[in-house]
């Protein structure tokens, strides 16, 4: 492995480290990743991957992931449409409503390893597919727009049957 490389590695972990600490290092985040000139792709790959696991270890909450906060986040990269894309195959996977599912995921130039998904509550997919739909807002990227427009088509269905089956539960209850 090349020096260059090394310090490339070393600094998406710096990177990692900064996200994790929560939104009030965004900004430093961002100015990082100017100055050291960090590869686009490494920093959305980095980027889904720290969205992802807060979703999954349920610190969505205690990082507070506002609507103004999870744009920044998403502009750390500079190119939140290729956040989108990056999260639309975590959002994708979770339309089969397993609860535990294997898929090898291919976005485009971005190859992205196999991952074990987990979606214990729908409300999950439900943030990943609005997240996914913001950083297409956020780059103009009306084809991904339109792609999460399609996705939510096919799980209305779903999604009603699920708040009629809460809604009856609650109320008999």
């Amino acid at each position: 492995m090349s020096l260059k490389a090394t310090l490339g590695t070393e600094a998406l972990r710096v990177l990692r480290f900064l996200l994790q600490r929560g939104s009030g290092s965004f900004a430093l985040a961002k100015e990082f990743v100017t100055l050291n000139e960090l590869h686009r792709s490494g920093v959305v790959e980095v980027l889904a991957d720290v969205y992802y696991h807060a979703m999954k270890d349920l610190e969505e909450s205690a990082w507070g992931w506002t609507d103004s906060a999870f744009s920044e986040f998403a502009d750390i990269c500079y190119a939140p449409s290729e956040l989108g894309l990056r999260l639309l195959p975590f959002v994708e996977a979770g339309l089969d409503q397993s609860d535990a599912l294997n898929v090898p995921l291919q976005v485009e130039a971005f190859p992205l390893p196999q991952c074990r998904l987990h979606f214990d509550h729908p409300s999950a997919q439900v943030d990943l597919t609005v997240r996914a739909h913001t950083c297409f807002q956020l780059g103009g990227n009306m084809k991904g727009i339109q792609h999460i427009h399609y996705l939510i088509q096919q799980q209305v269905p779903t999604y009603v049957q699920l708040g009629a089956c809460f809604n009856s539960h609650h109320l008999s209850t």
